[in-house]
């Protein structure tokens, strides 16, 4: 009877232990189900353990639409950039010209001239057929001085010039008094020295190297020689002798243009065209009148 009552209370124990590992069982599968849980003698639901709080995922990355790749450009485009650094500025032509060529308040040259030289001539009474004979070839040399004012525009030049003059006459015969007489001719070489005293407009503008100029005014001339051409066969001196036929002062017109082109920073080359016309009669007889003309073209030197 004992072993009875053992035996069955053996088998209670072992149920007793059976039904309480199928309830824990059971709660564990309900928590991984997410289910409420209940103990297994109360049957009141168990709140699982709150889990451990996620991270927020973050948004997925967009890939840059054709728009925005254009608003991109353009926002890249408008946006300031750097400036380059500041140069100094070019002079202009007229400051350069300036800077490069620097005209001195006075300067000085020296000038060699060919010239082309000839006369007009007429005359009255026993001479009233007297006319102008032949022309030639002589030259002028000699220094200038060029005093500059108002901002170099303008010059006062002056000098002093050793010029040679032709002078020449053919005298008709008489055809009533002396019928058949061949035409006589006289010509002469006359040595001045010329003082010029003129006026010179400059222009700074034409050229970057040099500048340009019109000269005018006159010169003082001194005869200093006169020299028959061809004595033996020369009318007046073998009529006259050696008795002069020439004035030995006058004065004259003298117009010429030139170029000054600057070639140191002391020296100018000149090149000039000039023109010049006696403004008195330059005959002594009282029956002829002889107005000397030359026409020269020139180079000089200015230091």
């Amino acid at each position: 009877m004992i072993t009875l009552r053992l035996l069955i209370s053996l088998i209670l124990i072992l149920s007793l232990l059976s039904l309480d590992g199928w309830a824990q069982g059971n709660v564990s599968m309900r928590a991984k189900a997410g289910k409420p849980l209940q103990s297994a003698r109360s049957k009141t639901p168990v709140k699982p353990a709150p889990a451990p709080a996620a991270k927020p995922a973050s948004p997925p990355k967009k890939k840059p639409n054709d728009s925005f790749r254009i608003k991109t450009d353009i926002t890249v485009d408008m946006q300031p950039r750097p400036l380059p650094p500041v140069l100094p500025e070019e002079p202009q032509p007229e400051a350069a010209q300036k800077e490069e060529i620097r005209w001195h308040l006075a300067e000085m040259s020296f000038q060699w001239l060919m010239t082309t030289s000839w006369n007009s001539a007429s005359g009255s009474g026993s001479a009233a057929f007297t006319d102008n004979f032949g022309s030639g070839l002589r030259t002028t040399v000699g220094p200038n001085i060029d005093l500059y004012f108002f901002q170099d525009r303008y010059a006062f030049g002056t000098g002093l010039w050793y010029t040679i003059k032709r002078m020449g006459y053919s005298h008709p015969p008489d055809r009533v008094l002396n019928p058949g007489t061949l035409i006589k001719t006289s010509a002469f070489n006359l040595q001045y020295l010329q003082v010029p005293l003129t006026m010179k407009l400059m222009s700074n503008t034409l050229f970057r190297t040099g500048r340009a100029f019109v000269q005018y005014g006159g010169t003082m001339d001194f005869k200093l020689a006169e020299t028959a051409i061809d004595y033996e066969n020369n009318y007046l001196r073998q009529r006259d002798g050696n008795i002069d036929q020439f004035s030995s002062a006058g004065l004259s017109l003298l117009l010429a243009v030139g170029y000054m082109h600057r070639v140191s920073h002391t020296n100018d080359l000149m090149m000039t065209m000039q023109y010049q016309r006696s403004l008195t009669n330059n005959a002594i007889p009282d029956n002829l009148w002889a107005i000397s003309q030359h026409f020269a073209f020139g180079i000089g030197l200015s230091f």
